[in-house]
């Protein structure tokens, strides 16, 4: 495929502006100027420019910001390369919408990593995570869209391990795949399963292990680690480690180096650990899993709840799956009575989206006509046993109805942050974990929140 990012290069070093356009040569067409006058003329012209590395100081101190400015107003993704790191100056630069700043001398030992993730593509309008939340992971849930967001507009450094947790079959390892495929990362993405292997065997799963260093060692053998580096490594079940494996991960994950079995030297290995779980803190108060490696693996948590909990997402996924599948027999569209898709959002679905799937799968593959109705469904959902669900009070109802529904939320978050941080008298990180929310959520609601006069409303 046709690259077709244009790169305006503002250096007024001829040997910098060299190399710049030699690394950069391969990401798109390069055009090149001295000065902010020239760079500003090129940027008025009709060119098609995506991105520019900028130099800050050209003919006089501190002139690229004039390049900077224009960049904004093009909506063109700029880069400063300067020997600045002045806090005033970075963060004027930045306040003009500079996209990244960056020491010249850092730029150039890691330029690959930056220019990677400088010029691939996010996801960045409403429209792109609508389509994403609606197609490829679908959701509602706001924790979960959150913590997605946060990860795709790069706030969550590839440094951090991403713990997912949540019941079986609500797609972790699905959403770590789709995670890894909009990332930066050019490697590959290797699943592994901690549950599938035998203690015995899974540090060499791991690790890999050299010829000859045990019986059957005919040749040299790859762990995951070292088929993902550059990549993302997926580890599910990672709750099934014994205390000396979580221990050698520790050790890989911190120092970048693994060591097979039976090797001389040890391997550089750098890859995005994606990890996950389920009842992972239940495994550490029962001693399973070890405090220091709970903590390294939890830098960075997205929960997943079960599915019977997300009834909206019921819906969704409902609407979704028998449209794909009926797409995939030939067949025109098909919706829901209002009966079947209550029954749907009402059963335990304790197999979560995986059950779900193949329900609606059954129900395409016998349905006569385009309405899913009560009939249509399996005899285990129009039988079940349906309990009392949550339902909001009369006091709630009419908070709604004279405040609205943001400023209803708004006060409910405020009261749930005073109760479990400031009136518990505990530290953000555990109320975090007993709302089951990750601890950048828990910042952003505190940051929020800590200084928010509760409304007297009765919660009952």
């Amino acid at each position: 495929m046709r690259n077709l990012n244009k790169i305006l290069v503002v250096e007024d070093d001829h040997y910098i502006r060299e190399e710049l356009i030699r690394v950069l040569s391969k990401y798109g067409r390069c055009f090149s100027s001295t000065n902010s006058i020239d760079a500003t003329k090129l940027l008025e012209k009709d060119l098609g420019i995506t991105h520019a590395f900028i130099d800050l100081d050209l003919e006089e101190k501190l002139t690229g910001i004039k390049v900077i400015k224009e960049c904004k107003n093009k909506k063109i993704r700029s880069l400063v390369l300067t020997s600045h790191e002045n806090e005033q100056i970075v963060s004027k630069c930045i306040s003009l919408g500079v996209d990244r700043y960056y020491d010249k001398i850092n730029y150039f030992e890691s330029f690959k990593e930056v220019n990677e993730s400088f010029f691939h593509k996010k996801l960045e309008t409403k429209k792109d995570f609508d389509d994403f939340f609606n197609y490829q992971y679908i959701t509602r849930e706001k924790s979960i869209v959150e913590n997605i967001k946060l990860i795709f507009s790069n706030h969550v450094s590839h440094d951090r391990v991403i713990q997912i947790q949540g019941p079986t079959g609500t797609g972790k390892s699905k959403l770590a795949k789709l995670i890894h495929d909009q990332s930066s990362v050019k490697g590959s993405f290797i699943s592994f399963n901690v549950s599938d292997h035998s203690p015995s065997l899974i540090k060499t799963k791991l690790f890999g292990a050299k010829k000859g260093s045990y019986t059957g060692a005919i040749e040299d053998i790859k762990g995951v680690f070292e088929l993902a580096n550059n990549g993302t490594l997926f580890l599910d079940e990672v709750g099934e480690m014994t205390h000396e494996m979580q221990k050698a991960l520790l050790v890989a994950l911190e120092s970048k180096e693994i060591w097979p079995e039976g090797a001389q030297k040890p391997i550089k290995c750098n890859v995005r650990l994606i990890c996950a779980g389920n009842n992972i803190l239940k495994k550490v108060k029962e001693g399973a899993l070890r405090d220091d490696f709970y903590y390294r693996i939890s830098d960075f948590v997205v929960m997943i709840k079960s599915l019977s909990k997300r009834r909206e997402d019921i819906k969704l996924q409902a609407i979704q799956f028998a449209r794909d599948f009926s797409k995939m027999k030939g067949n025109g569209l098909v919706s829901f009575s209002e009966e079947a898709m209550s029954l749907l959002q009402d059963y335990s679905w304790e197999g979560n989206s995986r059950e779900l799937r193949n329900e609606i799968k059954g129900i395409i593959d016998r349905l006569a006509s385009p309405l899913i109705k009560k009939e249509d469904l399996s005899e285990r959902i129009i039988n079940y046993k349906r309990g009392n669900r949550l339902k909001l009070p009369d006091s709630h109802l009419e908070i709604i109805e004279e405040k609205g529904f943001k400023n209803y939320i708004e006060e409910l978050e405020a009261l749930i942050v005073d109760h479990y941080v400031f009136q518990k008298k505990q530290s953000k990180r555990k109320a975090g974990q007993e709302l089951g929310i990750s601890k950048d959520v828990m910042a952003r609601l505190y940051n929020v929140y800590q200084k928010h006069e509760v409304a007297n409303y009765e919660y009952n």
